[in-house]
């Protein structure tokens, strides 16, 4: 009599679940499926939005001047993290400058390693000028308080330095200076230069006989000019005096409202599919939910009504079947938001490539917030459900009909 294993009612929700092991099984997996796919699209929308605005923050110009067809490499090279190499000759630079309603102007060399032996990877190298520069600069200096050297670089947050604090690039290792925090945008994979290292790269580029810059023009190649206009003028309005400059009338311009515009309209279909696939997904689950309560419920007709003959009250009965889809709720929920969380923060950059849009993991405060809304509503969910399918089981006259023997 002394190994007899005596069961409270504390502990009879977790027994009835332990008992029917295959049913329990089934309830997790469906509720772990459905705050998998809600933690996930969750953050999905929640990433793609911190990138959008991570993205406007380090525009930082009003305007890019491209040379005539490069606005498309231009935009890969923001947004899809393509690296290009184009160019133009800086002498537009002083008749930009004197164009009603500029109000700073500085420009920007791109040049793209090479996915081979010289390089440690494909990166986009942007080339800037220390002294004229306020949309690099300012961002370096949030972090560090000393202008990059001349032969040194600054690395985005995906670049990753050699022990020796060593990025190879055309088979020279250059010192890096410092590394960016993770922006979520094509930065994260770009190395920051002044002009003189842009000298030092053509080099050595030249030396292993790949071409970036011609060697005459390397003291005035540039691949964008970058331009604030002033309060009161219009972006637009300033563009259209700079292709009245005789030499200028076919160069291309990106205003960064209408490129954040344009990443806006592409994450919006993006998130409006993930949303559709969302609701019919949790419909069709709430569902499953329903059906597999309902039906354990109408199982265990003869056990709740031996609990009431025993002396159990129909509150007790509420508060077992309310514990048992709690523990299902908070199991399912907790394996979904795991398995999500696995998936979403290891794979991040894959998917930011995938996507080909700015894509910035949320830190963890915003996680933790959503995986415990996540955890919320599976709970809920799962209660629902139970008390659904079980309340006419609990109602008076079933109880009657069960004693009976129906």
């Amino acid at each position: 009599m002394d190994n007899i294993k005596r069961i409270t009612l504390r502990a009879l929700p977790v027994e009835n679940l332990k008992q029917k092991p295959v049913r329990t099984t089934g309830l997790v997996i469906v509720v772990a499926v459905l705050s998998l796919i809600f933690f996930a699209s969750s953050l999905l929308t929640i990433n793609l939005g911190a990138g959008l605005e991570s993205m406007q923050r380090r525009m930082g110009a009003d305007i890019m001047v491209v040379p005539p067809g490069a606005t498309a490499q231009t935009e890969q090279i923001l947004v899809n993290s393509c690296p290009q190499t184009f160019y133009f000759h800086d002498d537009i630079l002083g008749d930009i400058e004197k164009v009603k309603g500029v109000s700073q102007i500085t420009a920007q060399t791109f040049i793209s390693s090479f996915a081979a032996g010289c390089c440690q990877a494909k990166l986009q190298i942007i080339g800037f000028d220390p002294d004229t520069d306020f949309v690099v600069q300012p961002w370096i200096e949030e972090q560090f308080h000393e202008r990059v050297q001349d032969g040194h670089i600054i690395v985005g947050a995906n670049v990753h330095p050699s022990r020796d604090g060593k990025v190879r690039l055309f088979r020279h290792r250059f010192p890096v200076d410092g590394q960016l925090a993770r922006t979520g945008t094509s930065y994260d994979n770009t190395v920051f230069v002044n002009r003189e290292t842009v000298r030092l790269m053509r080099d050595y580029s030249a030396g292993i006989g790949t071409k970036t810059i011609a060697e005459d023009e390397v003291n005035s190649a540039i691949s964008s000019v970058l331009i604030n206009v002033t309060d009161r003028s219009k972006p637009e309005k300033v563009a259209e005096r700079i292709n009245a400059i005789p030499g200028l009338e076919n160069v291309e311009f990106i205003y960064s409202s209408g490129l954040s515009s344009k990443v806006r309209d592409s994450m919006a279909s993006i998130t409006g599919y993930v949303w559709v696939f969302l609701g019919l997904f949790w419909i069709t689950g709430m569902v499953i939910l329903f059906a597999v309560f309902s039906s354990s419920a109408n199982e265990r007709k003869k056990e709740l009504a031996s609990l009431r003959i025993m002396g159990a009250t129909r509150k007790m009965l509420i508060s077992m079947l309310i514990k048992e889809a709690t523990l299902v709720g908070i199991g399912g929920g907790l394996i979904g938001v795991s398995l999500a969380a696995l998936l979403m923060y290891p794979f991040s950059n894959y998917i930011r490539q995938l996507l080909k849009l700015p894509y910035l993991p949320a830190g963890v405060g915003v996680a933790s917030s959503l995986a415990l809304a996540c955890l919320f509503v599976a709970v809920i969910v799962c209660v629902l459900a139970a008390g659904v399918a079980s309340a006419k089981l609990l109602g008076s006259e079933t109880y009657l009909t069960l004693r009976e023997g129906d």
